[in-house]
């Protein structure tokens, strides 16, 4: 039991490193979005959207492999997860239409974010 609690901590301490790789890539394509750099700007897309997706992997993997049941992580993973979707489904419509310039760039990376913000408790949402 000691080794798999050694080995979450790990992977606790790896989804803590990729989120702060997340936010710079992410700020990084809105600079090269306002620098009007188109290959830069789909190549960090792409790293943020990869970034995410092992963000997400490795939640996951947090999530099911820790044996104290936690419930508010549900929330932070259910929004995680949206952000994972909304950035996958911005970026596959800008790459289908290319026409619509660097705003669904932006909207691929800051909607994503303001659900990261949201997700970590940076911004407070009230119903």
């Amino acid at each position: 039991m000691l080794d798999l609690e050694c080995n979450l901590q790990y992977l606790l301490i790896l989804h803590g490193l990729i989120r702060w790789l997340v936010l710079a890539v992410g700020g990084a394509a809105l600079l090269a979005v306002l620098r009007h750099a188109g290959r830069p700007t789909r190549i960090l897309g792409g790293i943020f959207v990869g970034l995410l997706d092992a963000q997400l992997v490795l939640g996951a993997l947090l999530l099911l492999l820790d044996s104290q049941i936690r419930p508010a992580r549900i929330p932070h993973a259910l929004l995680m997860g949206l952000a994972v979707l909304v950035a996958h489904g911005l970026r596959i419509r800008q790459k289908k239409h290319p026409e619509t310039g660097p705003a669904l760039v932006v909207a691929a990376v800051v909607v994503p974010l303001l659900l990261i913000f949201v997700g970590l408790g940076f911004l407070q949402v009230k119903p």
